[in-house]
């Protein structure tokens, strides 16, 4: 993994452990630019393990931050 692809992960990372409202988003991306890979062969196995999040929680806080982007 590229040390700007490293940075990135970790910066999103750092995002969601501070509990910041860009959660969803910072998993969109995560997920959408596959970052998880070097580690984890799929981003449910990324969530679960990292984080502790079940497939359909991760995907209701990537939906609601994307509702929330449409409604500001």
């Amino acid at each position: 993994m590229s040390d700007v692809v490293t940075t990135r992960l970790v910066e999103l990372e750092g995002a969601i452990e501070q509990g910041v409202e860009v959660v969803g988003l910072a998993l969109a991306e995560i997920r959408d630019s596959r970052l998880y890979r070097e580690d984890y062969a799929t981003f449910e196995g990324y969530c679960r393990e990292r984080w502790g999040w079940s497939r359909s929680y991760v995907h209701r806080m990537i939906e609601a931050s994307l509702v929330g982007g449409l409604l500001q």
